[in-house]
């Protein structure tokens, strides 16, 4: 037993944390006291806490905590905002459309570099239709995917282009594709 000296309640020693340096290896408040003066101090403080914490990301750059964080938060945010998400996309576009084109020149130059000489282009032109008519049926958007990626992700250390034929082809729904970006193909290395 041990009396908080917060609260002044005599509480069993599982109502406080350890803390070494003490003599009996508890914190001073309880639990329940230590969490209320946690609260008040992050509310009270939060700005300064905040600029502090991107003046140190500032000089130092982002944690990997803080970037897994960051990255959890974005996408569980497009998952429950997806409406708001493309209406950005077609909003962006229809300010840039100098660089919405450049994007979309830059994808056909990547698309027709990686078309070998060997393809069926009719095979191929079967998957676009096939998405065209999933598509029509469902109701649901449906795009034809590079199971190996034509351009790998720049930063990884694994940088595998895939080549535009119907072997590396597939169809799959708008919401897989855009999750599954460039970043994953089966058997590959970054499985």
């Amino acid at each position: 037993m041990k009396t908080c000296t917060k609260c002044g309640t005599l509480k069993a020693a599982s109502e406080f944390y350890k803390f070494v340096r003490s003599k009996d290896g508890l914190a001073p408040w309880c639990k329940v006291c230590k969490k209320v003066s946690d609260k008040d101090y992050y509310a009270a403080n939060s700005q300064r806490i905040i600029d502090r914490v991107m003046a140190r990301e500032k000089a130092q750059g982002p944690t990997e905590r803080a970037k897994k964080y960051r990255l959890a938060y974005t996408k569980e945010w497009r998952k429950r905002n997806a409406d708001a998400v493309v209406q950005q996309i077609k909003t962006w576009r229809n300010a840039n459309p100098d660089r919405t084109r450049a994007m979309i020149s830059s994808r056909r130059a990547a698309k027709l570099q990686a078309t070998p000489a060997w393809a069926n282009k009719e095979k191929i032109a079967e998957f676009y239709f096939a998405a065209d008519f999933l598509s029509m049926v469902t109701g649901e958007w449906h795009h034809v995917d590079h199971v190996v990626p034509l351009v790998g992700k720049a930063n990884s250390r694994h940088i595998v282009c895939g080549l535009h034929w119907e072997g590396n082809l597939q169809v799959l729904s708008r919401t897989d594709n855009l999750r599954k970006k460039n970043l994953w193909w089966p058997d590959g290395p970054m499985t």
